[in-house]
């Protein structure tokens, strides 16, 4: 990670950052030891915290990018694609000792992906990395793919959320289901200090145990978050703030 203090991001996006294989799609999954054709492979940028800041910079907004990468040339490839996108990669995290995450992403026509995923240098960030001068300078920090990286936990969110607020900038959490044990318990010190809380509604589902996006939306309210957005597929999604509810 670089130690000067980057040009201010108006959004400031920590978490997951990964190199997804996507292999084309092929009409069936081989038998063990069996060989399938695919027309194509592509290596992508992957995982929620690098997603969002390459959609937000090509929507013109300034956005960093602070996550984990292997020393190899998977590493070099990601951060090279986040910076010709136009993200700040300055607060990059480079391990010598883990691999960059990665995710194998198979696709069999008529049914849904398969994903292999390595964690690998996501597991390395705690987010006390992160110079506090950084999220206070930010608009917004979005922490993306919580509960996946139990490294990244939810006291250390917390403080993380805690010392932006006090600076006046709004926070963001997105969930990723790693453990449904402890997802619940890691939430509980991060949703009192979050502004906008995103998952989807299978997720919501696991942690609150409701089948309703308006019951689960409720229960984060009671827990603290400003608002919820619970995301719903092709059914759209529902809104819960103090003063309103909007599907």
């Amino acid at each position: 990670m670089n130690s000067s203090i980057p040009a201010a991001c108006d959004v400031l996006c920590v978490g997951l950052i990964v190199a997804d294989h996507v292999a084309a799609p092929i009409e069936v999954m081989p038998p063990s030891g069996g060989l399938a054709l695919t027309p194509r492979t592509e290596l992508t940028i992957g995982g929620c915290a690098a997603n969002v800041a390459v959609d937000l910079a090509k929507l013109g907004v300034s956005a960093g990018v602070v996550g984990g990468v292997g020393d190899d040339v998977v590493g070099r490839y990601v951060a090279d694609e986040l910076a010709a996108s136009g993200v700040d990669c300055s607060q990059i995290v480079v391990s010598q000792e883990v691999q960059t995450s990665t995710t194998l992403v198979i696709n069999v026509k008529g049914e849904d992906r398969r994903f292999i995923h390595a964690l690998g240098a996501n597991s390395i960030l705690t987010g006390r990395e992160i110079d506090p001068d950084v999220l206070k300078q930010a608009k917004i920090v979005y922490v993306g793919g919580f509960g996946l990286n139990a490294a990244l936990s939810g006291e250390n969110v917390a403080e993380m959320f805690r010392v932006a607020r006090a600076a006046g900038v709004r926070t963001v959490l997105d969930v990723v289901i790693g453990e449904p044990s402890v997802i619940g318990e890691m939430l509980q010190p991060v949703l009192p200090l979050t502004d906008i809380f995103v998952p989807n509604t299978d997720e919501a589902r696991v942690i609150t145990g409701l089948d309703d996006p308006l019951e689960q939306a409720k229960v984060f309210r009671r827990q603290g978050t400003e608002t919820v957005i619970v995301t719903c597929g092709s059914a759209g999604s529902l809104l819960l703030t103090p003063t309103e509810c909007a599907r």
